[in-house]
């Protein structure tokens, strides 16, 4: 199927010369971008669907790199403005979810983000019933980077927590589980909590899980004073190793 957005007031292309084109059109073929440019030069291009772009800024798809896709939205407006931190309640209310309450609420949450135009998100391994939410990414057509929350030490949250080797081997099934589906759209990241509550072995194994299948690490680096002077450690400073993220 061929798409024509046309006449735009502006496309910001991002590219490399940072172009910014007044009165453009893009023709778009089967999702992918064939050719972009000034109205004029485009006017005879054909399309089985034309969107008129007079009144509209065409950007680039957002990211949005930091979203707890299940309950960000559930809870929004529950807690009091001056509550120091809800983060208890959050994982409580979390931890009572059922899968199709969590469907539903990711449901919530991608209608916000591509509404907004927000094609991609990173979820810090907060989903809990994953595979319930697969069926809500693929009809959205997003593109999404997860994980699996896991610790190995106490934390003052309602946090899943396991052995290291258990935690380890968790985090290799879930990489191997989800990393490259909905053709490629789904990429598995490695994510302990924080430096707090995933210890030093736990990290540098979840670093070798990731490391081996060329995949990212992602960490909350401080959630405490205490997790700051953590992450002060030189020792901290080796345990990510950061791969680049292409999409396809």
């Amino acid at each position: 199927m061929h798409l024509k957005i046309d006449n735009a007031r502006y496309i910001l292309t991002v590219d490399r010369e940072r172009r910014i084109i007044q009165n453009g059109s893009i023709i778009i073929d089967n999702g992918r971008i064939i050719r972009l440019g000034k109205a004029a030069g485009l006017a005879d291009a054909r399309a089985d669907r034309v969107i008129d772009g007079r009144h509209l800024v065409v950007t680039p798809g957002f990211l949005n790199g930091h979203m707890h896709i299940s309950y960000a939205h559930a809870v929004r407006g529950i807690f009091p403005d001056n509550l120091a931190s809800p983060l208890a309640h959050v994982f409580k209310l979390q931890m009572a979810m059922t899968e199709e309450e969590e469907y539903l609420t990711t449901l919530l949450g991608l209608v916000e983000l591509v509404r907004n135009g927000t094609v991609c998100f990173l979820d810090p391994g907060s989903t809990k019933f994953p595979d319930a939410c697969l069926q809500a990414y693929e009809d959205a057509g997003i593109r999404v980077v997860l994980g699996e929350c896991v610790t190995d030490q106490p934390a003052p949250w309602a946090l899943p927590r396991y052995p290291a080797a258990e935690a380890v081997a968790r985090t290799t099934s879930f990489l191997t589980k989800w990393n490259g589906r909905l053709d490629g759209r789904i990429r598995a990241w490695a994510m302990p909590f924080c430096p707090v509550v995933a210890s030093m072995t736990r990290r540098h194994s979840a670093t070798t899980a990731s490391g081996s299948r060329s995949m990212t690490r992602k960490t909350f680096l401080s959630s405490s004073i205490n997790g700051l002077r953590v992450c002060r450690r030189p020792a901290v400073s080796t345990m990510s190793r950061v791969s680049p993220l292409a999409f396809a």
